[in-house]
């Protein structure tokens, strides 16, 4: 109830970014909760120029007629909902905006993350002092190898420190900045993605970023609360399929044969 309260309190005064763009995903098992997050965003101190929320049309054949009202009503307020052909699952929440927004700066952000309302005027502060090759997130994981070859995905560390570097995988969930989204597309390939690496945006991301020459980097001192979960939704998640049976250390695998 306190979210729909929540809905009230947009306001046309509040600073907007006019170079950056929030792009996201969802599907059919969680639409019905995914103003949440978007309205977490629209009630923050700034506001990015565009919100887009991309879905499958596979999914929602009726497009608007299959949206919750909750989302219809949020088109008011700043969310842009494009339907789009074909089902790249978690995919769609950066490929077309990269593909429509090559010059500017894209900001994903998860569909379960109930973010801060100070989350989009800190990262874009951060980001004014780096270069145009740089990507950031607010939290990563640090890519432990043992030799050539990584250790299991579950055994890696949460990075809490500001750092660059190679080894830094960047977490989806407390967003991901990016300031090349152009440079970046020239390198993804819709086979490569969806054949190695269907349930792995993040360590597709960071295999592009790679074979881009973009530099990542962490700012995880930004934050020292974690960022709230949805709880009812993460049934429907892919920590169990990605971890609890391995996919993310198959795409690992995938990414360094890709990479040699």
């Amino acid at each position: 109830m306190r979210w729909r309260i929540a809905l009230g309190l947009f306001t046309t005064g509040d600073a907007v970014l006019e170079d950056y763009i929030v792009s996201m995903t969802s599907y059919r098992g969680r639409i019905k909760w995914v103003y949440i997050p978007i309205s977490s965003m629209l009630i923050g101190n700034v506001k990015p120029s565009r919100l887009i929320l991309y879905l499958s049309r596979d999914e929602f054949p009726n497009e608007l007629g299959d949206m919750p009202k909750e989302l219809i009503q949020l088109q008011s307020h700043g969310l842009t909902i494009e339907f789009v052909d074909g089902n790249l699952r978690s995919h769609k929440k950066y490929r077309y905006a990269f593909e429509s927004f090559p010059n500017h700066k894209i900001i994903t952000i998860d569909d379960d993350i109930i973010y801060p309302y100070d989350f989009l005027e800190r990262i874009s502060a951060i980001n004014e002092g780096l270069g145009e090759k740089a990507t950031i997130s607010l939290l990563a994981m640090k890519m432990e190898k043992r030799g050539l070859e990584y250790i299991a995905y579950g055994k890696w560390d949460y990075v809490f420190t500001n750092e660059k570097g190679d080894e830094l995988l960047l977490m989806g969930g407390y967003g991901c900045l990016y300031n090349q989204p152009g440079v970046l597309l020239e390198y993804f390939n819709v086979r490569e993605a969806m054949d190695f690496f269907a349930t792995g945006d993040d360590i597709y991301l960071y295999y592009l970023g790679r074979k881009a020459g973009i530099t990542n980097y962490v700012f995880g001192k930004e934050y020292s609360r974690i960022f709230p979960v949805i709880p009812w939704v993460q049934n429907t998640n892919l920590f169990e399929v990605n971890i609890g049976e391995g996919k993310n250390d198959e795409m690992l695998r995938n990414m360094q044969r890709l990479l040699s």
